[in-house]
């Protein structure tokens, strides 16, 4: 079974670095095949449970094919542009400075890679705090197949804050995540404390039908449908080589997410059902699309290319 998947997840990078050498050589091709990559996002949503609507402008600007070199948030909510600047060692990303109204509130510089781009380990410093470091780290079964995740975040002098995320595979398409936290201070460390279980239920192309959270007690069940077509997030390859959990992530599978339904098994008032209508360019690419929460619109996305 673990090998299945490493097929698979091989496969997929492959295809992503047969796009890179699609682009790279199009001398061989004498009609090839046009990737678009989206330079702007807007969108307005209705928060869940709120009556504030918000919205969140993404702007785009990359390096090569599908490597990101610097992404700006503007969320009408902050009154100062998130940015995220990233540099590269050939197609590798090397730092990512995060940046609020301009200032750098912390640096990730990405130390280690593996097979075919897969990140084995990246340090995030704080500015200002460059002696309390976080380090995460990441174990594979076979190159690209996720096992393990650690971060050691330094809060003090002699104090380390650990959590871990053990992924089992279970079945062809189903994945258990366990999250557990300890501490180290000294040579004293404590007991490792689950905090949070996460069950995936995957497609045939590793986009997640079934995610079951389970957190302080309580569980949420989340499902989804997704169009055939080309999600652009997908496309940004940097984030794949450096997120190796990116298909677990919202909004960034293969595929546009049409239909979204949430429910808390015993807990009344918080289930709803989101669905999202798409129009598309070149009939491959999201081009708009109109959100609607238990069938009343609650939001709007827009994509340029």
């Amino acid at each position: 079974i673990k090998s299945y998947y490493t097929m698979r997840r091989v496969s997929l990078l492959l295809s992503a670095v047969g796009l890179l050498v699609a682009c790279n050589k199009n001398d061989y091709n004498e009609e090839p095949e046009l990737i678009y990559f989206a330079d702007k996002i807007h969108e307005e949503i209705l928060a869940v449970g709120s009556t504030e609507t918000t919205t969140t402008d993404y702007e785009f600007k990359y390096r090569g094919v599908g490597l990101v070199t610097n992404e700006s948030v503007k969320i009408s909510t902050i009154t100062r542009t998130l940015t995220y600047e990233t540099s590269y060692d050939g197609s590798f990303p090397k730092t990512t400075l995060y940046k609020v109204g301009g200032t750098t509130v912390n640096t990730t510089t990405y130390d280690q890679y593996i097979d075919r781009g897969s990140i084995k380990k990246k340090t995030i410093v704080e500015t200002g705090k460059e002696n309390l470091p976080t380090v995460e780290e990441y174990e594979y079964y076979n190159r690209n197949t996720l096992s393990k995740y650690t971060s050691a975040k330094k809060t003090a002098t002699n104090t380390t804050v650990y959590t871990v995320k053990e992924y089992t595979w279970g079945g062809r398409n189903e994945l258990n995540v366990k999250t557990s936290v300890y501490t180290q201070t000294g040579n004293s460390t404590t007991s490792a404390t689950v905090v949070v279980t996460d069950k995936y239920l995957l497609n045939y192309n590793e986009t997640v039908r079934e995610h079951t959270r389970t957190e302080n007690n309580q569980t949420v069940v989340i499902t989804y449908t997704y169009d055939d077509k080309t999600n652009p997030r997908y496309l940004q390859f940097s984030h794949r080589m450096t997120h190796p959990d990116f298909f677990l992530q919202e909004g960034y599978g293969r595929n546009n997410i049409t239909k979204k339904t949430v429910k808390y098994p015993n807990i009344a008032g918080k289930d709803y059902e989101e669905e999202t209508a798409y129009e598309y360019f070149k009939n491959e690419y999201p081009l708009k699309a109109v959100i609607k929460r238990n069938g009343a619109i609650v939001g709007s996305r827009e994509f340029t290319y």
